[in-house]
C-alpha cells in the first residue's frame, strides 16, 4: 500500500519499543486531533508506474507507529518547502529479498516523475 495521507492522531493498541502508548493524542499541537496531511506526491501516478507490482493506494496508515512516522515526515517535508516530498509505503514480508530490492529500485526511480504541488498541507 502507498499511503496518500497521515493523521494527527496517535492511538497505539500496544506500547512502542520505548513503552509509549498514547490513546487519542495529537502528534502535533499545531493542528487539531485527527487533522489530515497529504503527501505532495501524486500517488495515483506512482501506482500507474508501478503496475508490475501489487500496489494499491491507501488513505489509512492506521494510528500506530506507521501513521506517527508518516505524519511527522509529511510535516517536516512541508516545512522544507518546494522540492521536499514524503511518501510512506507498506512493504509486506511475503516477497523475497530480491523482489523487495527490485520494487524499491523501481519506486525510487519513479518518485521524481510523480512529484506535484496539487495538494496543500
Amino acid at each position: 500500500k502507498i499511503e496518500s495521507c497521515a493523521y494527527n492522531e496517535a492511538t497505539f493498541r500496544i506500547p512502542d519499543a520505548r513503552g509509549y502508548q498514547p490513546v487519542h493524542e495529537r502528534i502535533s499541537n499545531d493542528a487539531p486531533l485527527g487533522a489530515c496531511v497529504q503527501t505532495t506526491l501524486c500517488v495515483e501516478r506512482l501506482i500507474e508506474r508501478l503496475q508490475d507490482f501489487p500496489v494499491q493506494p491507501s488513505t489509512d496508515p492506521g494510528r500506530y507507529v506507521c501513521n506517527y512516522l508518516y505524519y511527522k515526515s509529511l510535516c517536516s517535508a512541508a516545512l522544507q518547502g518546494k522540492g521536499a516530498v514524503s511518501v510512506f509505503v507498506h512493504v509486506p514480508l511475503v516477497f523475497s529479498l530480491e523482489d523487495h530490492f527490485c520494487f524499491l529500485r523501481c519506486l525510487i526511480r519513479h518518485i521524481p516523475q510523480c512529484m506535484t504541488v496539487t495538494h496543500t498541507n
